[in-house]
């Protein structure tokens, strides 16, 4: 390997290129390992700096193959520079590949500002905001007991969707609190004012995430009436499976499980590209207004409409984890995976109220006849002109139907 050639300034040359390669490797493990403290825990600028030290002692490898080469070939035989060029585009490619999705989104649990000890004004308009510590973060819930609750009373539970948080049972909530009932409306992981864990959003998680605020908050009640909508009606749908003798009743509206409205198959696998996909993403879903969103509501140019679109936006200015728990959701979350939950509740024999729109663009009304075929017990009522925010165009229907269906033993 020693070439009987060279003079003492080229060992010096190589033996301090080694010495670089190993400060190199040195920096590229200790960078990896603070990086994810880094990322949590340090102002912006920091994160990027991390990224930067990491990518440059990536990059400083490069000396490792000119060690070897030059050691095993005669100086005026090798042409270093394509193997400086090898080198870098394989560092380059493997640091976009190990942190794609980093480049994009932020690492580890993230949380919504929020200083609950100096705020007074309400996050909502559905009464007192409540947080409480679970296994994969702080839960936003608002809990209003009856005045006559009891173990052998019922808690009415109130399940968002994909991407509107509690606000969705913005006039639901109120009005059985109103009649007296006990009711429980909380923000899933990833929405609203949760806590948005770093980990894959499926359905198994936010049903977790309700039994364990169940168990936190240690509430009594005997029975649960589920209300899920749209992402939310496959979640107590499962927790039904899971929890069958917990269960009183369930309230579908316009539910997911079965067929739903896909996106072209080419935007998902561009969404799947390290890296480009993430940041369209963000891009496209900063914006809120767009067509596809306008087309879920019978009439976009409503006031109502502006104020959930601003309440989107500001969700997805001051919730870091926000886009990042709707990106995990599209990939991880099996909106037609109903069937086997289905075939559970089928034996239970429990009343079941399917609430539908029958202008319903993201999940077509045919679900709602598909749900009250599988379900032989439910109660179907249909909307007219309804679309898929039909609990907040439509709020006064859906109660009526909601209370009808309760009041009937």
């Amino acid at each position: 390997m020693i070439n009987k050639e060279w003079k003492l300034n080229e060992y010096v040359t190589y033996l301090l290129l080694t010495l670089v390669l190993l400060s190199s490797w040195t920096d590229i493990n200790g960078i990896y390992t603070e990086l994810p403290q880094i990322v949590v825990t340090q102002p912006e600028g920091w994160k990027l700096g991390a990224y930067i030290a990491l990518f440059s002692s990536i990059s400083n490898i490069a000396p490792l193959a000119l060690v070897f080469c030059k050691c095993i070939f005669r100086k005026e035989t090798l042409n270093i520079i394509p193997i400086n060029y090898i080198v870098m585009i394989i560092a380059i490619i493997c640091f976009i590949f190990k942190f794609r999705e980093r480049l994009a989104f932020q690492y580890g649990r993230l949380s919504r500002p929020y200083d609950q000890a100096t705020t007074t004004i309400a996050l909502t308009r559905m009464g007192s905001d409540q947080f409480i510590e679970l296994s994969f973060g702080k839960v936003h819930y608002i809990y209003h007991s009856s005045a006559n609750s009891s173990s052998s009373s019922t808690l009415n539970i109130f399940v968002h969707g994909f991407s509107i948080a509690m606000e969705m049972w913005q006039d639901i909530f109120p009005s059985l609190v109103h009649d007296n009932q006990s009711c429980l409306v909380l923000d899933l992981y990833g929405r609203g004012w949760s806590d948005a864990p770093d980990v894959p959003m499926n359905v198994d998680l936010f049903v977790s995430q309700i039994a364990e605020l169940l168990y936190a908050l240690n509430l009594s009640y005997e029975k649960y009436n589920l209300y899920g909508v749209s992402m939310g009606g496959v979640i107590i749908q499962r927790f039904t499976e899971l929890y069958p003798s917990k269960v009183s009743k369930l309230i579908l509206c316009n539910s997911t499980g079965l067929n739903v409205v896909k996106p072209p198959s080419i935007l998902i696998s561009i969404l799947s590209i390290p890296v480009l996909g993430p940041l369209l993403f963000k891009f496209v879903m900063q914006r809120g207004d767009n067509k596809s969103v306008r087309a879920q509501w019978a009439n976009p140019d409503s006031d109502e409409y502006k104020r959930c679109i601003k309440l989107y936006q500001q969700t997805c200015q001051q919730h870091p984890g926000y886009l990042r728990s709707l990106f995990s959701t599209i990939f991880y979350f099996d909106f037609q995976s109903a069937f086997k939950s289905i075939e559970c509740i089928q034996k239970l024999n429990i009343p079941i109220l399917i609430l539908w729109g029958d202008k319903d663009t993201l999940t077509p009304v045919e679900n709602a006849y598909r749900y009250n075929d599988f379900y032989k017990t439910s109660t179907l009522k249909i909307i007219p002109g309804a679309n898929h925010s039909l609990l907040i165009e439509q709020p006064k229907q859906a109660i009526d139907a909601i209370k009808t269906f309760l009041n009937d033993k």
